[in-house]
């Protein structure tokens, strides 16, 4: 269990990584990470969305072993798991390609992963304070930090994509790195 809160979330992004050198015409600067399921590799993008989803849930697990469970910590661990469920859920249901008609999985996934990022800095906000207690006090700052970042590349993100600038797919890495750092982060604190 250690192993897949510690070493998975560097290989999700090595993966994405080889799945976006491996297609032609992919931008990461200004591409969404979702739109590498329809590159020659795609399916490896798919495995990476679920081995996040297993990092994610391995780190809950470990944490509601290890940390006292009062209400406030059990509604943010419980919002931490959901986004685990909310990667399948993205994972499962692809997004639509660009310029192609709209479709009834394509909005599931546009909502489910616009519901993710809103979560994650509301699960840590939740979790931050009780964190301190089980592991060293630092993570209590550190896991603040993550959800400040979250809001404010949220916020950068809103500014992207209403001002037609182009660069979603950076704001997006950033929003990603900070929540995949955060929970392997967490993993080495618990080992």
């Amino acid at each position: 269990m250690e192993i897949a809160a510690t070493v998975l979330p560097l290989v999700v992004l090595s993966l994405s990584v080889i799945v976006q050198v491996a297609y032609p015409g992919y931008n990461p600067l200004q591409d969404a990470v979702s739109l590498l399921v329809w590159g020659p590799l795609g399916w490896l993008q798919t495995a990476a969305f679920f081995l996040l989803s297993i990092s994610i849930l391995t780190t809950v697990v470990r944490l509601f072993l290890k940390t006292p469970m009062t209400a406030r910590f059990r509604i943010g661990i419980s919002l931490y798991a959901l986004t685990a469920v909310g990667i399948i859920i993205v994972g499962v249901h692809p997004t639509d390609l660009p310029g192609a008609a709209p479709t009834l999985t394509g909005l599931v996934h546009l909502t489910t992963a616009g519901s993710i990022i809103f979560i994650f800095p509301a699960a840590a906000f939740l979790m931050a304070p009780h964190l301190g207690k089980t592991l060293k006090g630092w993570i209590t700052r550190y896991t603040r930090a993550a959800g400040v970042t979250a809001i404010a590349l949220i916020m950068l993100a809103g500014v992207v994509t209403l001002g037609g600038l182009g660069w979603f797919g950076t704001v997006e890495r950033l929003i990603l790195i900070n929540a995949v750092a955060w929970t392997q982060i967490i993993g080495f604190q618990l080992l």
